[in-house]
């Protein structure tokens, strides 16, 4: 019996021994997902081992805020730390990042034309994780963050009642045209620059006026809609937990007409100001005394919304004097400039909630 099985398994190997997709029914293949960070790493350097180590570190970050198993608090902090780590490259560690582009990894890369791509690639793929999956499932947890266009009129009226009341007191827009000094814009300051129209009995040579309009620090980055307001909020849940709330710096956006009675508002950009920690070399040779004062440190990143107009990017970048690499475009410099706090209200609501 043992001969004739053995003779038979060498005529026809196949019927003893069947192949694996004959003992049991084919199943799809399972297409392992890549992490953003993974993926990012992959498409923005050959070798992902040579990546330098700022930029291994914020593709870290990326892929910990995509893990579906992780608390929702600690993936808006992992998104928190790698702006903060960016924020450190550009006001710390430029030094250091030059030397990598001074290296063989670097490939011909240059800091210059190099650092702000990858940068902008960052910021993109942090603002796609926010709006894609985190800031939806806090809105499914019952924090809901809502434009100020997408609230119902009975909202919109208590927010222009508060704007007026709490945070209209605290602006001070300073017009900007060749007869006046460019406004000193303090580091890490969230600011707006409106473009307006001079009223036809002022008309000038110029018809366009800039001013800008710093979001106070003193106001809280999220403004919370009292629940008897809010509690018709489309997508908002209902019960003691619910809440509803706007960024302070898209409240002052929509009403920032009300600083300017009488003058045409054309358009209204955000930007955001990053100064290094080390003073203009003047400043050190006059001595350290005056080396903490931010005036006497250069702007070293320019965070600007995406659909500003190329000339107006260009005027800024002037009167800033922002190096070519320190110029960053955001789709979501809203979100990323309010993340910090969306963070910490996540922290204190959600982090005991059931899941």
């Amino acid at each position: 019996m043992y001969t004739q099985t053995e003779s038979t398994q060498n005529d026809d190997s196949s019927s003893i021994h069947p192949s694996p997709a004959a003992r049991a029914p084919a199943r799809p293949r399972r297409v392992r997902r890549r992490l953003p960070g993974t993926a990012l790493l992959a498409r923005l350097v050959d070798d992902p081992a040579l990546a330098p180590d700022w930029l291994q570190v914020c593709a870290a970050a990326l892929e910990s805020a995509a893990q579906p198993d992780r608390g929702l608090p600690a993936r808006l902090l992992d998104v928190a730390d790698l702006l903060a780590q960016l924020d450190r490259l550009y006001t710390a560690r430029l030094a250091e990042a030059q030397q990598w582009f001074d290296s063989p990894a670097a490939a011909g890369r240059s800091l210059h034309a190099t650092l702000p791509l990858w940068t902008e690639a960052l910021f993109a793929e942090a603002g796609a994780l926010l709006r894609g999956g985190l800031l939806p499932e806090m809105a499914a947890g019952g924090i809901r963050i809502l434009p100020v266009t997408q609230v119902d009129e009975t909202q919109r009226a208590w927010l222009q009642c508060y704007f007026m009341q709490h945070i209209y007191p605290l602006l001070t827009p300073l017009a900007v045209d060749p007869g006046r000094p460019f406004p000193f814009i303090s580091s890490d300051s969230l600011n707006l620059l409106v473009e307006l129209r001079r009223p036809e009995a002022a008309r000038e040579a110029r018809t366009t006026l800039f001013a800008r309009v710093k979001i106070p620090s003193r106001t809280a980055r999220l403004v919370a809609i009292p629940p008897h307001i809010a509690a018709h909020a489309p997508g908002t849940k209902s019960g003691p937990q619910a809440a509803t709330y706007v960024y302070s710096a898209d409240l002052v956006r929509f009403f920032v007409h009300e600083l300017f009675p009488g003058v045409p508002v054309r358009h209204v950009y955000l930007f955001r100001v990053i100064r290094g920690e080390t003073p203009w070399p003047d400043v050190t040779r006059r001595g350290a005394s005056r080396h903490r004062r931010q005036e006497d440190r250069p702007v070293v990143r320019l965070d600007v919304e995406r659909r500003m107009a190329e000339a107006v990017l260009r005027w800024l970048v002037e009167h800033l004097q922002t190096p070519p690499h320190g110029v960053i475009h955001h789709d979501s410099l809203l979100e990323i400039s309010g993340l910090p706090a969306v963070a910490r209200l996540a922290d204190g609501a959600l982090a005991g909630a059931p899941r």
